[in-house]
């Protein structure tokens, strides 16, 4: 028999809007450069597991989900999992280093290396408003370990609070917190009334603002075709620009990079180059850290005529199942782990719920997504190319210097 289940919500919210600031200027890249430059060998690491977890959890997602739009935040899940694992221990914490690529690091190492790369996003363009916040709701009384408390509150700089999650008010108290922190994008994330097993929810909120450098003229967009993986078309509103923008384009990929602000965040987009190649199959054969590197630093800036949809989404997922085919698995168990949250019982986590908002128009792109972690106690001109984004695609929104991913999707259908 089981015993009575406790659970913590480990909950993180990203979002990201447009932004006012247009500005080419290319001091911003060399200075980002610089800055990436003079990372330590362990913060490079993390930046490089990030990448890798980054591509991993999507193609996991991919296989899982086969049909509809996809839109996930790898940066919100690898900031979850990353504050979550402090309270791990033995198999369980070697689990989900394994998963986030963090084989081999100690957590000291781990927890300075994530507010290095915080600090790294933050700063990297001022054309771009790049924010992250973390915070620590403990239910009153629940004796949780100092020492996770300070580890919060040193390298995640979380607000660490005691509320009676018995008292209706404290939905609204943490609710607050997220839509403050995420311009109002995301207005509430938890739903009361609190059951009596919750003791604990970390939030993370990330917020991006950053126009196209080169915006969208809006004259310009018309109503045509998109043509979806079954071949039937729909009439959707296209976006179209010609401009010297970076491409790349081989038997494998065509791929596109349009920069936000100063050019130190962009977004990629991907499809394959054979129409009769399903989105899902490229993604699972080709979409990985290495072939980005390599088709990134193979692209060219040139003349080019693209079209793009307008486009709206939302995406829930139940992510259990995805980061235990990741390695996990024993987290989610009664077997686990997680004595270094405090307590005196055992911990696992319950579950993994993701859900996100991105819409793409002329001026640019808002995005929003939230991760809730449960942890319960067991009881044509050939001198114009032209990329035409008329039939289902990747989309990642990155830092360009690092890598890092915030927000990736696959567009198969702009009025799902």
């Amino acid at each position: 028999m089981r015993n009575i289940v406790a659970s913590i919500l480990v909950l993180v919210v990203t979002a990201a809007c447009s932004s006012m600031v247009n500005n080419k200027a290319d001091s911003p890249v060399t200075e980002a450069k610089d800055h990436l430059a003079s990372l330590n060998k362990h913060e490079q690491e993390l930046v490089d597991a990030d990448r890798s977890f980054s591509y991993a959890l999507f193609r996991h997602i991919i296989q899982a989900e086969e049909n509809g739009n996809i839109f996930v935040s790898p940066l919100s899940v690898s900031v979850a999992l990353g504050m979550t694992l402090n309270g791990a221990k033995g198999q369980t914490a070697e689990a989900m280093k394994k998963t986030l690529a963090l084989q081999g690091l100690s957590m000291n190492e781990i927890n300075t290396s994530y507010s290095t790369l915080i600090e790294l996003l933050e700063n990297a363009d001022p054309a771009v408003k790049m924010k992250l916040a973390n915070s620590i709701w403990i239910r009153q009384g629940y004796p949780v370990k100092q020492s996770f408390q300070e580890t919060g509150r040193e390298y995640f700089d979380a607000r660490i609070e005691e509320l009676d999650f018995d008292n209706p008010a404290s939905v609204d108290i943490m609710n607050q917190w997220v839509s403050d922190h995420t311009n109002e994008l995301i207005k509430s994330i938890i739903e009361g009334p609190i059951p009596k097993e919750v003791i604990m929810y970390l939030i993370n909120t990330t917020y991006f603002k950053g126009d196209w450098q080169m915006a969208f003229d809006p004259e310009v967009t018309q109503s045509r075709e998109f043509t979806m993986e079954d071949g039937t078309a729909e009439k959707t509103e296209m976006m179209s620009q010609k401009d010297t923008l970076a491409a790349y384009v081989s038997d494998d990929v065509q791929l596109l990079d349009l920069p936000y602000g100063n050019g130190l965040y962009s977004m990629t987009l991907l499809m394959p180059a054979d129409k009769e190649v399903p989105i899902n199959s490229f993604v699972e054969n080709k979409l990985t850290a290495d072939h980005m590197e390599d088709w990134l630093s193979s692209a060219d800036r040139k003349k080019t005529k693209i079209s793009l949809p307008k486009f709206e989404m939302r995406y829930k997922l139940r992510m259990n199942d995805v980061l235990a085919d990741m390695g996990m698995e024993i987290a989610f168990d009664p077997s686990a782990d997680f004595s270094k949250i405090g307590g005196d019982r055992s911990l696992n986590i319950d579950e993994v719920m993701h859900k996100s908002y991105i819409t793409v128009d002329e001026e640019g792109t808002e995005a929003a997504a939230a991760t809730s972690v449960s942890v319960e106690l067991t009881s044509v001109n050939p001198n114009v190319r032209t990329i035409n984004f008329n039939r289902p695609f990747v989309f990642l929104i990155r830092e360009r210097t690092s890598g890092t991913v915030l927000f990736m999707g696959v567009m198969k259908n702009p009025k799902d």
